[in-house]
């Protein structure tokens, strides 16, 4: 299928917005009404600020890092499904190659900020689609060549039957990537210590982040049978020293180092993991 389109549910209509849904969409969220209201207050803030956001959450050089090495040996022109995509800034970083990328989240105002942060990007060929959930992918079978889940396994109902959706979307060998938090990190341990929490209170309370933390391997082994690469990473990367410009920069350099060292892991606030579609 040379044609981005043709893959979409063909009861999908383009809205005013340049995005893809159904007329009557409903939310699905029942499960995670929370989690939804608070995602959406947060995009549709007026005082947004995307880049101060996302610089508060992420390393931006150690995306870039995983960007280059997962998307390596993927071709031009390659179909990628970016699930949970969230306001989509990873896609702006600098590839060597130019996708064609499917946008989807179930917070209709993340695909709205995604957007305008994508706007002046003519790198990748994108298309937003608002999909109330994961079990229920408004596309063709066997399609895609790559599926990218940045902290999406904490947010499925049901995992192992929203996964089984997913890789009917595959090509056969495939490839899936999912990057969570890593409920390993020493840092964990050394809060709970002294009786503060490794997350925030909004990130424990608005969806399922204690999963993470114990059979996380399980739904995905279920599905796809066990991870063929587990990469590391973000191991000093904090975002409160950025305010120590000198010291930061230096974190950044050395966080770069153990990332391609893989080392140490118990250091690392995310973890990777490359996962096979054999089907």
């Amino acid at each position: 299928m040379d044609n981005l389109f043709e893959i979409l549910d063909p009861s999908l209509s383009l809205d005013s917005s340049g995005i893809y849904s159904f007329k009557d969409i409903g939310t699905s969220v029942s499960s995670q009404q929370s989690e939804y209201d608070f995602r959406k207050s947060v995009a549709s803030s007026p005082s947004l600020d995307v880049i101060k956001e996302i610089k508060s959450n992420y390393s931006i050089a150690i995306r870039q890092e995983l960007l280059n090495y997962f998307l390596e040996d993927l071709p031009t022109n390659s179909l990628i499904l970016d699930l949970g995509c969230g306001y989509s800034w990873q896609w702006n970083l600098t590839l060597p190659k130019s996708y064609r990328i499917i946008l989807v989240d179930f917070v209709y105002e993340n695909l709205i900020v995604a957007k305008k942060v994508l706007a002046d990007n003519t790198h990748h060929e994108f298309i937003y689609v608002h999909a109330a959930s994961s079990s229920s992918l408004p596309f063709a079978d066997k399609v895609f060549d790559l599926v990218w889940l940045a902290q999406v396994f904490q947010h499925m109902p049901n995992p192992e039957t929203d996964l089984s959706n997913i890789q009917q979307k595959m090509k056969p060998m495939s490839k899936l990537i999912s990057t969570d938090f890593n409920y390993r990190n020493v840092e964990r341990f050394i809060k709970r210590m002294f009786g503060f929490s490794y997350l925030n209170e909004s990130q424990t309370k608005n969806f399922y982040i204690r999963r993470v933390s114990y059979k996380s391997d399980y739904p995905f082994n279920i599905v796809f049978g066990d991870s063929s690469d587990i990469l590391f990473s973000e191991h000093l990367f904090q975002p409160y020293f950025k305010k120590f410009h000198v010291l930061y920069q230096a974190l950044s350099i050395l966080d770069r180092l153990f990332f391609h060292l893989q080392w140490p892991n118990s250091l690392a606030r995310q973890i990777s993991k490359l996962y096979i579609n054999n089907q």
